[in-house]
């Protein structure tokens, strides 16, 4: 389902707590500027099963401990609800987040947008943006954790569908020790500007396939050498892929290498590597090689 028209504009913002909010700070201090100390106790009955381990309990299923938390980012997520944008937990404290820090932070309790105990193997952020991918369709969305995600394919971007991906931003916390700081507030400012207009939506959607262009044109230049070499083996390769589309991968890219890397087919050598990638059941090897040169022909 995607956003009602009143919520296109309206971002969210997904807020981690450990590293974050809560910092790694010994309960002794000192804490950087703004931080606070706090005397929290968790009991046993209510506390997450998921990535984390359990302290050592008290006989009355307790355990009371001093932490360090960010009065910067508290003041900032109270200034996020006061103009009304939409501030979620995304922790795996998951539920427990509006019991214990919440009230420790003095903010509301905020909706858990990151929730469940089936993990996969996944590590705790790849969790979370697996959590928030089918979450707020159509909205623009701001996630804010100390822990990047293991791999390209977990990023929050590339996780939502893909007209949402340019609505999606990740600010990474470097320091668990500082937590969140006001430059780290003041990037995630300028893209809420920008993601609350029509005209900030298309600015984004411009910043984001500006960025796809460098990416792929800088591994198009480290995988081939230069763009003109990467552009013959992409018009290659698409025509091998059409020329005999249920071939091996491997048959494909050697294919396409081969004829990236020259202008003139060698017989002997182009009838080797078709015949030794070909897979029985493919068809006529003669007529393929008939083809490639031809093709040869067609791209000196």
């Amino acid at each position: 389902m995607s956003a009602r028209a009143d919520e296109r504009f309206r971002p969210v913002v997904a807020i981690d707590i450990d590293g974050v909010l809560r910092l790694a700070v010994p309960p002794e201090g000192p804490g950087p500027e703004g931080a606070y100390p706090v005397e929290m106790t968790v009991r046993r009955n209510a506390y997450p099963d998921a990535y984390h381990r359990p302290p050592r309990w008290g006989r009355d299923g307790t355990v009371t401990s001093t932490y360090w938390l960010s009065g910067i980012g508290a003041d900032w997520i109270r200034s996020l609800l006061a103009r009304g944008v939409e501030v979620v937990w995304a922790t795996t404290w998951q539920e427990y987040a509006n019991v214990y820090f919440a009230p420790a932070l003095d903010i509301p309790a905020l909706p858990v947008a990151t929730t469940g105990k089936e993990v996969h193997g996944w590590d705790s952020s790849d969790w979370k943006s697996v959590r928030l991918r089918e979450r707020f369709p159509g909205r623009p969305i701001v996630w804010v954790d100390d822990n990047p995600v293991s791999a390209d394919k977990y990023a929050i971007d590339e996780m939502r569908a893909p007209h949402d991906r340019a609505l999606a931003y990740f600010q990474l916390i470097l320091n668990a020790r500082e937590g969140i700081r006001a430059d780290h507030i003041q990037t995630v400012e300028e893209w809420l500007e920008l993601a609350s207009t029509i005209e900030g939506h298309r600015e984004l959607r411009r910043r984001r396939h500006r960025n796809r262009q460098y990416w792929r044109r800088l591994w198009d230049r480290n995988r081939h050498g230069t763009l003109a070499r990467a552009a013959r083996w992409k018009r290659a390769n698409k025509f091998i892929r059409t020329l005999v589309p249920d071939g091996r991968p491997h048959l494909h890219s050697q294919l396409a290498d081969y004829m990236r890397d020259h202008t003139e087919p060698d017989a002997t050598e182009l009838h080797f590597l078709v015949e030794y990638w070909w897979r029985d059941d493919l068809g006529d090897q003669d007529a393929a090689v008939d083809a490639i040169e031809q093709w040869f022909k067609d791209n000196p």
